[in-house]
């Protein structure tokens, strides 16, 4: 600061002045180290709060992917349940068929089987006629 000291001053003023000087320069000095501080901590706040809203981005892409997941696991497993019930729909279908076979083999062998006895009594028959 300039010296604003009259010529009319005492020694006592002279001190005084020079003491509220040095205490101003003083006042100054804190003030503008507070003010450094106060500017890096709204710059560390603005980080954070980049950084946050970063990881708010990050967070919601995620729970959309998960979303999306959980939709392709739900229309998995309904594409399951439909083929599990098709399979038990053709196991069924197999067993009917699979009775509907040994009817049939059952039939052919009853028919195979008297056609047997009945060559055999025709051969018997022919025996005796000769």
């Amino acid at each position: 600061m300039s010296d604003i000291r009259d010529t009319t001053d005492t020694p006592i003023q002279d001190s005084e002045i020079q003491r509220l000087e040095e205490l101003v320069n003083t006042l100054l000095g804190r003030f503008t180290e507070l003010k450094k501080e106060r500017d890096n901590l709204l710059e560390t706040v603005k980080k954070r709060d980049e950084i946050i809203a970063e990881r708010d981005v990050a967070i919601a892409e995620q729970k959309s992917t998960i979303e999306e997941r959980d939709v392709t696991i739900a229309e998995r497993d309904t594409t399951i349940e439909a083929l599990e019930a098709k399979i038990s729909d053709k196991n069924t279908e197999r067993s009917k068929i699979s009775e509907k076979v040994n009817s049939i083999m059952d039939q052919i062998e009853s028919w195979e089987q008297s056609l047997e006895l009945e060559d055999g009594e025709e051969g018997n028959y022919q025996q005796e006629m000769f």
